[in-house]
């Protein structure tokens, strides 16, 4: 009997013993909160949802990550990143036609000259126009065709089709060749392809200017046509199907265009761009594409810098 309730006491020890180190193990470990063991389930989901940037490479050898730039309070465009600087033509592939260095010309210079061109076209029009009023001999005698999201397709629209916005003068559309022939331009600077590299592939683009030129040509055939390179648009102001690269793509196919059919070409674009190929932030008035009176100052010094007809 005496063995009996020793052992029973012994098992009862042991039992209070084996519980009380239990509940020290357990008390050592720290209480989850409810916000803590939320962040531990919202991370485990963010995990599983990441998903790396596809990287491609395009016919240039230039990489581009497909990710669109976020800004605060908006939903970005898709933009295209260039892990490189871009160049319109290298420089050991400058052509000939390309316009080189000059003496810097006066205003004169742009008395027999037409600009035709798109808005940022009617933004130099009306930076010119304003600084005529304290200076008339700005610009010379510069004339200007340039038309809301006019591009080159649509400059060679027929003024019959009732979708051409060509200007209208005396109630009726008239062409390009109309201004050239009225104006008697000797010098005609085009700036168009803003509103054409979303909506044309570059070798449909290319056809539109061939037409353009011809008709240019066929109204006045000793006309200098001076092409302008598409300006560029800044950071934020990439879009799906416009961005500084395929720009870049449009321009150089242009500039070998200009020197296989006669025309001369000014890189304007290039004299606008910050260090990373984009359209300098402080030149822009939209943070898009349309330029502040120092990025005109800046385009018509390079014209006034590297003239033709010398």
């Amino acid at each position: 009997m005496k063995q009996k309730t020793l052992f029973i006491n012994i098992l009862l020890i042991v039992l209070v013993f084996s519980l009380y180190i239990g509940s020290a193990v357990f008390m050592s470990f720290p209480e989850i909160t409810p916000e803590q063991q939320a962040s531990v389930e919202v991370d485990s989901q963010h995990k599983e949802d990441v998903v790396e940037p596809k990287k491609e490479t395009n016919e240039d050898g230039i990489e581009r990550y497909d990710e669109e730039p976020e800004r605060e309070g908006e939903v970005s465009p898709r933009s295209t990143y260039s892990l490189s600087l871009p160049s319109v033509i290298r420089s050991d592939q400058m052509l000939s036609n390309t316009l080189k260095k000059t003496d810097k010309q006066p205003y004169s210079y742009f008395d027999d000259a037409l600009f035709i061109g798109d808005s940022v076209g009617i933004g130099l029009q009306n930076y010119v126009t304003e600084k005529r009023k304290t200076d008339k001999s700005f610009m010379g005698k510069a004339r200007f065709l340039c038309v809301g999201s006019y591009g080159v397709y649509e400059a060679t629209r027929s003024p019959d089709d009732e979708k051409s916005i060509h200007k209208i003068i005396g109630g009726e559309k008239k062409p390009p060749s109309y201004f050239i022939k009225e104006y008697n331009s000797s010098k005609v600077f085009i700036c168009l392809g803003l509103n054409d590299v979303g909506l044309y592939s570059k070798k449909e683009y290319i056809e539109n200017y061939l037409n353009l030129v011809t008709n240019i040509r066929e109204a006045a055939p000793d006309v200098q046509i001076i092409i302008q390179s598409i300006t560029p648009v800044t950071l934020y102001g990439e879009r799906r199907t416009l961005y500084n690269s395929k720009i870049d793509e449009y321009n150089e196919a242009l500039a070998e265009f200009s020197a296989t059919n006669g025309c001369f070409f000014a890189d304007i674009g290039l004299m606008l761009k910050d260090k990373a190929g984009y359209l300098a932030a402080q030149l822009s008035s939209d943070d898009y594409c349309h330029l502040e009176t120092e990025a005109y100052d800046i385009w018509i010094d390079y014209l006034l810098t590297h003239a033709v007809g010398l």
